[in-house]
C-alpha cells in the first residue's frame, strides 16, 4: 500500500499517474471540497471536461463505474469507488482571487486557481490555461426554478473516492480554501484531506 499523504486545507498538489494507477481522496479530518483536474500527460491540450462528461453520463454528477471524459471524448479518469453516492459538483468553476474580492475580501486570499498553478509548478510544469474541475464532495443543488445554491456537503467525515487513471495523466488537487459560505461545511471551516496513490 502506498503512503497516505495529507493535503493541508486551502492548499494544492499535483501528481503524475500512469494508466491503471489509482488515487484515493479521503475526508479523514472533516468536510472539505476538493477540486480535481486531470490532463493527458502527453498533451495538456486534452483534459477532463465537465461539459463533455455530463453529455456522456446524461447526469450532473458521476457514479461508480463512470469515467470523466476529455474534451476529445476519451476516458481519462474513472470513478472506481465513491462512498458518497455521487455527491460532487460539475457546474461551478474553481475560485480565484477576484471571486474573493467580489465577496468583500481585501488583499490576498488563497484560492484554487493559484493552487492549480502552484501544484503544477512544483512538478516543474508550466501550467496550461485553467479549465473547469470536478468539485469533489461539493453540493450545488439545482432548484425547481433553475437557480443554483451552495450548501453544506452531503458527504461525511470518512467518505472517500477512488479514481483510476485511464491514460497517463497529471492530476491536480486543491483543498478549496473558500471560507465565506458553507461550501466546506456549516462552520465554513477549511480542513485537511488525506490522499494516497496506489
Amino acid at each position: 500500500m502506498a503512503e497516505t499523504r495529507t493535503l493541508p486545507g486551502g492548499t494544492g498538489a499535483a501528481v503524475r499517474m500512469k494508466r491503471g494507477d489509482r488515487i484515493e481522496i479521503k475526508l479523514a479530518h472533516g468536510l472539505q471540497v476538493v477540486d480535481f483536474w486531470s490532463m493527458n500527460a502527453a498533451d495538456f491540450g486534452e483534459y477532463g471536461s465537465m461539459s463533455h462528461s455530463r453529455s456522456h453520463w446524461f447526469r450532473l454528477s458521476p457514479r461508480p463505474g463512470d469515467a470523466i471524459v476529455t474534451n476529445r471524448r476519451n476516458p481519462i479518469v474513472a470513478f472506481e469507488e465513491d462512498s458518497t453516492g455521487g455527491a460532487h459538483d460539475t457546474i461551478l468553476p474553481c475560485c480565484d482571487l477576484k471571486r474573493y474580492h467580489q465577496f468583500g475580501v481585501e488583499g490576498y486570499h488563497r484560492n484554487c486557481t493559484d493552487n492549480f498553478h502552484e501544484g503544477l509548478r512544483a512538478l516543474g510544469i508550466e501550467p496550461p490555461p485553467i479549465f473547469l474541475p470536478i468539485n469533489l464532495f461539493m453540493q450545488v443543488p439545482l432548484g425547481a426554478d433553475g437557480t443554483l445554491m451552495i450548501v453544506a456537503p452531503r458527504a461525511k467525515p470518512g467518505d472517500r473516492v477512488v479514481l483510476r487513471a485511464e491514460m497517463a495523466i497529471v492530476g491536480v488537487m486543491s483543498a478549496c480554501p473558500f471560507d465565506l459560505l458553507p461550501l466546506n461545511g456549516p462552520d465554513c471551516k477549511v480542513n485537511d484531506v488525506d490522499y494516497r496513490l496506489f
